[in-house]
């Protein structure tokens, strides 16, 4: 498993993050990323896609910080999408 908080600033990590992704993961091993809502961190399920895994926004998280709504974005990214959600999102 690989977990990864804020890391999607511009559109060129997403290709960085899928890099590493591609080689960290082992068959059936899966990674949580999160997001903040940036415009730019969508490219990561076109970035994955790109290297052979398969990449989802499992959940949109609303929150208000200091009085202005954000959504947090939880992607979930796989090599085989087919084992279900990830155990601690089940």
């Amino acid at each position: 498993m690989v977990l990864a908080a804020d890391v999607l600033y511009e559109r060129p990590q997403a290709a960085l993050v899928a890099n590493v992704l591609a080689r960290a993961l082992s068959p059936g091993g899966f990674a949580l990323i999160t997001d903040p809502g940036r415009r730019t961190a969508p490219s990561l399920i076109d970035e994955c896609s790109a290297r052979g895994l398969a990449a989802v926004n499992l959940v949109e998280v609303p929150m208000v910080e200091n009085d202005t709504p954000l959504s947090v974005w939880v992607y979930e990214v796989r090599r085989n999408l087919t084992a279900g959600p990830a155990p601690c999102l089940r």
